[in-house]
């Protein structure tokens, strides 16, 4: 959404923020049953007129990001609303190269990079307890609170950590998923760490080595592992590894020596047992 308000000519265009307004609410949707009760509470705490505030539908509605279908359909109903509008002056509101930027944001979202994914209940929160809305007592002044799992502080302090997993920017593809799934099974441990739970057994160091050796010993000898909670399967998970770890339908492309070279002036080595370049 902040790429495509950049292409707005100017902040102070009178239709900029008609199209701030009517852009975030076509990437997300209301729950409705939130809605009816939030609108339900209004009524029963007499509040006229029954207008829900930003920050009530913020706290108290859950919204869901639909799939990329539907998705792509409400931003594009957007940019035809406001694609050919001018001010009194006739000057448009979106710059030249806001069709380029569609054109590059349209395939991230039929990616469904941006769309929720199906879990269970089908929309990311949590439920936080109820409050009185207004203060006002009753059952029907009562109100749910969510708590969003998207963009918390805790998921952008994940995000950091991911860019601290990797040791530079020239690194193979093999040995930047192995430092990414190292990373993730560091941080999963942590949070174990964190939790604190009754009954759960950890130890003060991590070593997924050594986890698996004492593991292996302690159910020989004593007949159970001795932690649990960190058991490693040894089981093939199918999961790829490295390039084959690639999307549907993308494949490497070899490198052709002679198509792709950049300069021509390499002394070629005169005692070879092979006709094959030298690297």
């Amino acid at each position: 959404m902040r790429q495509f308000l950049r292409e707005c000519v100017s902040e102070h265009h009178p239709l900029y923020s008609s199209f701030a307004q009517f852009l975030p609410a076509a990437f997300s949707v209301v729950d409705q049953e939130d809605l009816q009760r939030l609108k339900d509470a209004y009524t029963f705490c007499g509040i006229q007129p029954a207008n829900r505030t930003k920050h009530h539908i913020r706290q108290h509605c859950r919204t869901k990001i639909p799939k990329p279908e539907e998705l792509v359909q409400r931003v594009e109903g957007v940019f035809q609303h406001f694609y050919l509008t001018q001010d009194p002056n006739g000057v448009p509101l979106f710059k030249p190269s806001m069709l380029k930027v569609w054109r590059i944001q349209r395939v991230h979202i039929l990616r469904g990079c941006l769309s929720d994914p199906e879990v269970e209940g089908g929309i990311l929160y949590r439920h936080g307890g109820t409050v009185q809305l207004n203060h006002v007592q009753g059952e029907g002044a009562k109100v749910p609170v969510w708590i969003p799992v998207r963009g918390t502080s805790q998921q952008e302090g994940y995000h950091f950590h991911q860019a601290q997993w990797v040791t530079g920017t020239r690194l193979s593809t093999a040995l930047f998923q192995a430092q990414g799934m190292m990373g993730v099974t560091r941080w999963n441990y942590q949070r174990l760490l964190d939790l604190k739970q009754p009954g759960v057994s950890l130890p003060a160091v991590f070593d997924p080595a050594l986890i698996v050796d004492l593991n292996a010993v302690s159910e020989r000898v004593l007949g159970q592992e001795k932690y649990p909670a960190l058991h490693l399967s040894s089981r093939d998970t199918g999961e790829k590894f490295g390039l084959e770890y690639v999307e549907p339908g993308c494949r490497p492309v070899p490198l052709d020596w002679d198509k792709h070279r950049t300069r021509t002036d390499y002394p070629r080595p005169e005692s070879t047992s092979s006709n094959k370049p030298t690297y």
